[in-house]
Order: C-alpha cells, then sequence, then structure tokens
C-alpha cells in the first residue's frame, strides 16, 4: 500500500500512549523485566480518504485496518520478547483524518532492579525517514488516567521528540521518547 502523499510531502502521524496498567515485574540480580499493558493512538491525514459531506452524509466510518496503509511506528528498544499488538480500529473522518487505535503488550528491561525505576520506551518508523513520515507528540507525556496499580506508583512521567540522522543516511529519523519513572509503594 502505498503512503500518503507517496513522493510529494510529508505524511505527519500524531502519536500518543496510555498507560493501563503494568502487568508484571521480574526482578533478578541482572536483570529485570517489566511488561504493560498500553493503548497507543496514531492520527494523520490521507487526502485519498477524504470524501465530501454534501456528497455522502456520513462524518465518520470504522473500517478494517488491513485495507489501508497505516504507519509502521514500532518499539524499538523492545525486550527480547515478543511485543503482541492488536489493532482494534482505525477510523476516517470526511476530512481524510484517519486514527488507528490498538494495544500493546510491551516488555522492558530496566537498567537496574531497585525500588525506583526509570523506563525509557522509543518509537519510531523501521522504513521511513523523517522527509517521509515524521511523529509528533499528540499528548505531553503517556496519558495515565486508566492507571490504578497498587504496587507501583508514577513519580515522573515525560515525553520528547528528536530527529536523529544516521552514519548511514543523510535523511532525519524521528523518535518519540517517553520516560516512565516508577516508585514500588
Amino acid at each position: 500500500m502505498l503512503r500518503p502523499l507517496e513522493g510529494k510531502n510529508t505524511t505527519t502521524v500524531h502519536f500518543s500512549v496510555m498507560l493501563n496498567d503494568i502487568n508484571e515485574i521480574r526482578e533478578g540480580t541482572l536483570e529485570a523485566v517489566m511488561k504493560a499493558s498500553v493503548w497507543v493512538s496514531m492520527h494523520w491525514k490521507d487526502e485519498r480518504l477524504a470524501w465530501s459531506m454534501g456528497q455522502y452524509p456520513v462524518e465518520t466510518i470504522v473500517i478494517d485496518p488491513n485495507k489501508i496503509w497505516r504507519p509502521d511506528i514500532r518499539l524499538y528498544n523492545k525486550s527480547g520478547w515478543t511485543t503482541k499488538s492488536k489493532l482494534y480500529c482505525t477510523t476516517m473522518v470526511a476530512s481524510g483524518t484517519t486514527c488507528r487505535c490498538g494495544s500493546l503488550y510491551i516488555a522492558y528491561r530496566p537498567r537496574v532492579p531497585s525500588a525506583t525505576w526509570e523506563c525509557p520506551f522509543r518509537f519510531g518508523s523501521w522504513v521511513y525517514h523523517g522527509y517521509q513520515l515524521d511523529i509528533y507528540i499528540h499528548d505531553e507525556g503517556m496519558d495515565l488516567s486508566q492507571y490504578a496499580d497498587r504496587v507501583w506508583g508514577i513519580s515522573g512521567n515525560q515525553s520528547s521528540r528528536k530527529a536523529i540522522t544516521k552514519k548511514c543516511c543523510r535523511e532525519p529519523w524521528p523518535e518519540i521518547k517517553y520516560i516512565l519513572r516508577l516508585i514500588r509503594r
């Protein structure tokens, strides 16, 4: 499938993450593993999917996400375990704005097991460089409105965006980084 605006302009994706639950934290002497459940939301505009409200009086439709192009944004720094994701919906609005929502189960190895953990999560595209697909933070920090863990509290939550230039390529590779600080209650 072709990226929106293929060969013309950059496709801009607004990206956000909502932490639902910390499913498990396994601590060891040399390593630790955190498994979490999050919702990922991405918004982008695809003019090929726009329609006239006068001609078709439907404002929003929900379609099979496998029928259209979608950003290949992935978690870069996952642990050796498979990151499972399930895409629940892709919604299109008459203006051509597309929203993709889905759950993601992530496993991450923090640097040092302790009572306080700093967990960075780096998201970006594997295929498209920044002149083709650019990522922006939709909301500052992770959305914690659904998080209610009894064992781990959140002592810090921030997000940032940067574009990295690699040795192999001149193009920028944008990434979004969330840093979640957990503290044992």
